[in-house]
């Protein structure tokens, strides 16, 4: 054999070995695929990029899938045999279940189960500084209190329920739904309506001609919308996502759970998302005592003129009756 013809076999035989070695290191990665059920271009998008990004680096055999919505989620959940998750706030549940007359739950079959908190952040009520009005909350509410009819601008998934805050300002109040949280501030800060309800993200705290004054929790110096509004029924309502997890065993359910703690706590870019816009995370829910049955509670009181006794139970069997 010629000197040519061994170095042509040894690159041969390493190339190989190479490849093997390649194929048992990617056998040895444990599978943890982030699964994305809505729209590529939003928020969720944007946190399942970083989530996928996060377990790459930690090892993971890491795949991000676009399902796009409810019935391409349910689709893919049965066929496929790769571990993952994906993440589901109270109020895009029952949009899903509502408009799209589709019903996932946690726990109901093997393929689905509930792993752990994702957020828990709170909604904002917001005023254009444009309009002059000044940041003080007196002279926000006299400015309410004056109009005879108040239009606020919203996503079109809350419930129309702005009934209590006429009886309390002694006018009319309109609400106005947008397709998504996007073109709400779009709307609004074009002048569509005189208020805007949405989620307090660093958008909405970085959006230089918007002053959002009040928000569920009371966070980052602004009122709590139970203090300001006493007797109204969306006070309380928050976007509260938790885990679900897909074609996890036990084992797989509790590793999952204890990198999402790791990576909300630890990844800088996660951090600095969820932190900036003062937005505790899973470790932090776990701890306060939130799970499961305070997300199916969220998921009622994003239900559309309320839920009977029973429905909730319902849901946890299964059932949408």
């Amino acid at each position: 054999m010629t000197l040519l013809s061994r170095l042509s076999a040894i690159i041969v035989a390493l190339t190989i070995f190479a490849g093997l070695s390649g194929t048992a290191m990617s056998a040895d990665k444990k599978i943890l695929d982030v699964i994305v059920a809505s729209s590529n271009t939003g928020n969720n998008w944007k946190q399942g990029v970083m989530l996928q990004k996060a377990l790459t680096e930690r090892g993971y055999d890491s795949k991000l899938v676009h399902t796009a919505n409810c019935h391409k989620n349910k689709k893919y959940i049965a066929n496929t045999d790769r571990p993952g998750f994906y993440f589901k706030s109270g109020s895009s549940w029952i949009s899903d279940v509502v408009r799209k007359k589709c019903f996932i739950a946690p726990e109901v079959t093997k393929d689905v189960s509930y792993v752990t908190p994702f957020f828990y952040r709170s909604n904002a009520m917001c005023v254009r500084k444009s309009d002059n009005i000044g940041s003080g909350l007196k002279d926000i509410m006299a400015w309410i209190k004056a109009k005879d009819r108040v239009t606020i601008g919203t996503f079109n998934n809350l419930p129309d329920d702005f009934s209590d805050l006429g009886k309390q300002f002694g006018n009319k109040w309109k609400k106005v739904a947008y397709n998504g949280s996007s073109n709400t501030l779009k709307g609004f800060l074009a002048g569509d309506t005189d208020l805007m309800y949405l989620g307090y993200t660093a958008r909405e705290i970085n959006t230089p001609d918007l002053h959002c004054f009040a928000t569920t929790g009371g966070v980052n110096g602004t009122a709590k919308f139970a203090d300001l509004f006493p007797n109204w029924g969306l006070s309380s309502l928050v976007e509260f996502p938790i885990v679900f997890g897909i074609k996890l065993n036990d084992a797989q359910k509790a590793d999952t759970k204890a990198v999402m703690a790791d990576m909300m706590s630890n990844d800088p870019a996660l951090k600095k998302y969820y932190g900036t816009a003062f937005i505790p995370t899973a470790a932090e829910l776990e701890e306060r005592g939130l799970g499961l049955a305070d997300w199916w509670q969220d998921a009622a009181d994003w239900m559309p003129g309320g839920v009977k006794a029973d429905t909730v139970a319902n849901w946890k069997a299964g059932k949408l009756q």
